[in-house]
């Protein structure tokens, strides 16, 4: 295990600029849709959070989620950070 460094804050110069997502689940119980996952992007300068309830959660699923509730509303964001996680990862 690496030791611990120091933290370092994500500055973004105004808002909407820099977004970071991360996927909440497997939620236990599921809601009465059946939906166990929660996708969740906050903008790091306003701090504004954009969440979906989701059944499965696929690449396509993040793309579209980003196109409505990112890229429609706010427009094009210089960076988006994850996890790296595999529903992030697609060709």
């Amino acid at each position: 295990m690496a030791p611990a460094g120091p933290l370092n804050p994500i500055v973004k110069p105004w808002p909407f600029r820099g977004w970071g997502m991360d996927m909440i689940g497997q939620v236990n119980p599921p809601t009465s849709k059946g939906r166990k996952w929660l996708l969740v992007a906050t903008d790091y300068f306003t701090k504004w959070v954009e969440a979906v309830p989701m059944k499965n959660v696929t690449a396509k699923d993040v793309v579209n989620f980003v196109k409505e509730h990112i890229i429609y509303r706010f427009a094009i964001p210089q960076t988006i950070t994850t996890d790296q996680g595999t529903v992030f990862l697609a060709e």
